[in-house]
């Protein structure tokens, strides 16, 4: 969750250099290499009372959907769309990011995972959600996350003196990573400064990382 905490908006980008898009149709969802536009832009909203799950709204008011209808017919995939759910509580647009080093995997309430396929046919760059049966397709679960804009608070935010003649403000967060290594333990530090510059209202993420091992001792 700690890549949306303090997000507002955000871009999400697979390992294909694609990036998650609400197409203009208001109901299809694809991967698109304009990151620029409207369509790549999505809100977060965070569910009151629940730490876990997120929502994402595209540019046209309508929310990131697991459907249960199947991408294409005799394969596992289903389909992801758009869609406005019945109920405040529908479970089919609520999302569980799951960190994976610096990058996340976003989780369905069924236990499926958003995924951004391959260009080939059949996927043609299609967006699913399902559970991969094959090591070769198990990173198309990976998205980066781009924050575009960010969610002011006093505690977080920090404008720069010496940049402010510039125009540019910067807001700072940071995330501790520890991963067990068979020697000891290795600690990775991300600072993450959110820069805006002028006129511009989006947020960019400039990321600082700090690595420390730390050994056991035999002593």
């Amino acid at each position: 969750m700690e890549f949306f905490n303090q997000a507002r908006a955000v871009r999400l980008k697979s390992l294909h250099d694609r990036y998650l898009a609400a197409d203009e149709d208001g109901e299809t969802v694809r991967q698109s290499r304009d990151g620029s536009s409207g369509g790549a832009r999505w809100t977060v909203e965070i569910i009151p009372g629940n730490n876990h799950h997120i929502r994402l709204k595209s540019c046209y008011g309508k929310y990131l959907t697991a459907s249960e209808e199947p991408f294409l017919l005799g394969m596992a995939g289903r389909k992801v769309i758009q869609d406005m759910p019945e109920s405040v509580n529908d479970a089919a647009i609520d999302w569980e990011p799951r960190t994976e080093g610096f990058l996340v995997k976003l989780k369905t309430r069924r236990g499926k995972f958003l995924r951004a396929n391959g260009r080939m046919p059949p996927w043609n760059n299609s967006v699913t959600h399902g559970i991969p049966h094959r090591n070769v397709t198990q990173d198309w679960l990976l998205w980066e996350v781009e924050v575009m804009d960010i969610l002011k608070t006093n505690s977080q935010d920090y404008i720069s003196p010496a940049s402010s003649s510039f125009g540019v403000a910067a807001v700072w967060c940071f995330t501790v990573f520890e991963y067990r290594l068979p020697v000891g333990r290795q600690f990775f530090m991300r600072w993450t400064f959110y820069c805006k510059r002028g006129m511009d209202f989006n947020y960019f993420p400039v990321n600082l990382f700090i690595c420390a091992l730390y050994l056991h001792s035999s002593v």
